[in-house]
C-alpha cells in the first residue's frame, strides 16, 4: 500500500505595522485551514506580541495552497505582515481538535469579558437609580412652582385692583 505524501510546514507571521494577535486572526487562519482541507492545524500567538505561529500538515498541494492564500490575505490586507514559512518536523494538533480548543479559549476570554461588562451595567444601574432619584426631586420641585404661580395672576389681579 503505498504511503500519502504528508507535507508539515511552520509559518511565521509577524505583524510590521498593525496587530496580528487580538484581532481574530488565528480563527481567520482556521477557517482558511478548514477550506483547504489541512489535516493538522495549531496556531499560537507568540510572547513578543507580534507573531503568529502556524504549525500546518496535509497533502502538499492543500498545504501549498493555504501558504499561498496565507500570503495573498498578506497582500491584500491593511495588516502589513512578513510571512516565512520552514518545514516543520514536530506533532501537530488535529483541525478539528484545535477548532474545539480556539472556541473554548474564546469562550473562556467572552466569560471574563461579560463579567467586566456585568460590573459595568451594575455600575450604570447606580448611576441611573442616582439620575431618577435627582429627575423624581426635580420634578416635585417644579410641581410646587407650577402650583405656585398658577394662583400668581389671580393674586397680582387682586392687588392690582386693590391697589
Amino acid at each position: 500500500m503505498k504511503k500519502l505524501a504528508v507535507k508539515k510546514v511552520k509559518i511565521l507571521i509577524r505583524e510590521k505595522k498593525k496587530k496580528v494577535q487580538e484581532v481574530g486572526f488565528r480563527l481567520c487562519l482556521l477557517k482558511e485551514a478548514q477550506k483547504q482541507f489541512i489535516t493538522n492545524f495549531s496556531a499560537e500567538n507568540l510572547p513578543d506580541g507580534k507573531t503568529v505561529e502556524v504549525l500546518i500538515s496535509g497533502k502538499p498541494t492543500n498545504v501549498d495552497k493555504f501558504v499561498m492564500r496565507v500570503k495573498e490575505i498578506g497582500r491584500g490586507n491593511p495588516i502589513d505582515f512578513e510571512i516565512t514559512t520552514e518545514r516543520y518536523s514536530g506533532s501537530i494538533m488535529k483541525t478539528s481538535e484545535y477548532a474545539s480548543y480556539l472556541t473554548a479559549g474564546q469562550l473562556v476570554i467572552g466569560v471574563g469579558t461579560l463579567g467586566r461588562i456585568d460590573s459595568r451595567l451594575g455600575s450604570i444601574d447606580g448611576s441611573l437609580k442616582s439620575m431618577n432619584e435627582f429627575n423624581a426631586a426635580t420634578a416635585k420641585g417644579i410641581t410646587r412652582i407650577v402650583e405656585q404661580l398658577d394662583g400668581l395672576p389671580k393674586k397680582l389681579s387682586k392687588e392690582m385692583k386693590e391697589a
